[in-house]
């Protein structure tokens, strides 16, 4: 779970880093809204957290992709339907950051069994 969440920040500020060098409305690009997009990847990081027995295909690596993919859309489908943002980038990052979430996450983090 703290890989997770630890992943899910630093993606969070990349994300944010990333939104606040884009060309958007100085009306939408606020500190609240660039703190919302952290959030927003931390809780990302938190639900993979507690996702980690949710099998969706058999190999396990594969189930990270697919599982990781499916919450990482699920979660930044917000960030695209917000009034004068019609960003569909925030959906890629966020599948993207879904991926690397759940895989590091599968591979390096210690599972109930070994802690």
């Amino acid at each position: 779970m703290i890989v997770c969440l630890i992943l899910g920040a630093i993606a969070g500020l990349i994300c944010a880093w990333g939104t606040s060098t884009a060309p958007i409305s100085k009306s939408i690009l606020t500190i609240g809204f660039l703190i919302y997009i952290w959030y927003n990847r931390l809780i990302l990081g938190f639900i993979i957290g507690y996702a980690d027995k949710i099998k969706i295909i058999k190999h396990e690596l594969g189930n990270s992709i697919v599982r990781g993919a499916i919450l990482g859309a699920i979660l930044s489908v917000i960030l695209i339907v917000i009034p004068g943002l019609a960003a569909v980038s925030y959906l890629y990052a966020g599948i993207i950051y879904g991926i690397i979430i759940d895989l590091i996450a599968t591979k390096f983090a210690p599972t109930k069994s070994e802690q």
